[in-house]
């Protein structure tokens, strides 16, 4: 039987906002496709693989390389599930989360609430306003075969 974390390739990834999937310009990390090959290949009950959603305002693309988001505005810890070879992620971001109007350009999943690894980026290829008193629902999916 191959080795899941070996041969691990991203099929798909997904961002969608308030149930609407928006066009992003997407990258794993090295680090990231690293960690949850060996996360899906385990056969583990433990789903915590990157449960922080990070969104930011910055405009450079992403890289296999990146460690952080360009210009992170605000984490927080999201709800995980593991379904087959798919992993989601999903946050809600209430209002006064964060407590200033934010254009949203970018999106990231991290392993720590602050710091930490950065497990994939996506760039919104239309950028989303999140004004302060409104909430929005963030949904990640990423499959590995």
């Amino acid at each position: 039987m191959p080795n899941l974390k070996d041969n691990a390739r991203v099929s798909h990834q997904s961002l969608s906002i308030n149930d609407t999937e928006w066009e992003v310009i997407d990258q794993i990390t090295s680090k990231g496709l690293e960690t949850i090959a060996t996360k899906l290949g385990s056969n583990t009950s433990e789903e915590s693989w990157m449960p922080f959603i990070a969104i930011g305002d910055g405009l450079v693309a992403p890289s296999s390389e990146d460690l952080s988001l360009v210009s992170e505005t605000h984490r927080k810890r999201g709800t995980v599930s593991i379904i087959a070879n798919t992993y989601f992620v999903e946050a809600h971001f209430a209002k006064d989360e964060p407590i200033t109007d934010i254009w949203i350009r970018e999106v990231g999943i991290f392993d720590a609430i602050s710091g930490g690894n950065m497990g994939a980026r996506w760039l919104l290829v239309d950028e989303v306003l999140k004004e302060y008193d409104e909430e929005i629902y963030i949904k990640i999916a990423i499959s590995i075969t």
